[in-house]
């Protein structure tokens, strides 16, 4: 039996912050190539996505306001998964008509609660 090893956000993050931190492109590309060596192949397009500025949903509606919120709490050992990210926003993509923003709002915030992972929503979230 193959055992799944899922991403942490967190993970990500600081790959992205790491990369951010250095001028040596050779240290960049090793860098950002270790992270993708260890994705599993559902997690290679958000990844890349989120290491973009971008997320695979585009617009979802929900802004830097209420993404600041979403990171507000840290806990001690980050939760949150590439995969619990993704599905997030793609619920969120889906939520449109009348009180559609208090509603994403509120699903934006109960996603991620308690998985501490400021830096990792951050990084995934800099260009909604």
């Amino acid at each position: 039996m193959a055992c799944l090893v899922v991403m942490l956000l967190h993970r990500v993050a600081s790959t992205s912050a790491a990369v951010a931190a250095t001028s040596a492109r050779n240290d960049e590309i090793r860098l950002l190539a270790e992270t993708l060596a260890d994705l599993e192949p559902d997690e290679i397009a958000p990844v890349v996505a989120y290491l973009s500025g971008e997320i695979l949903q585009g617009r979802i509606g929900v802004g830097w306001a209420t993404a600041a919120k979403l990171v507000a709490d840290e806990v001690e050992t980050p939760t949150l998964t590439v995969d619990d990210l993704d599905s997030a926003f793609e619920a969120l993509a889906g939520i449109s008509g009348p009180g559609s923003v208090a509603a994403r709002r509120r699903a934006a915030l109960a996603a991620v609660e308690g998985h501490g992972n400021r830096g990792g929503v951050r990084t995934a979230t800099h260009r909604w």
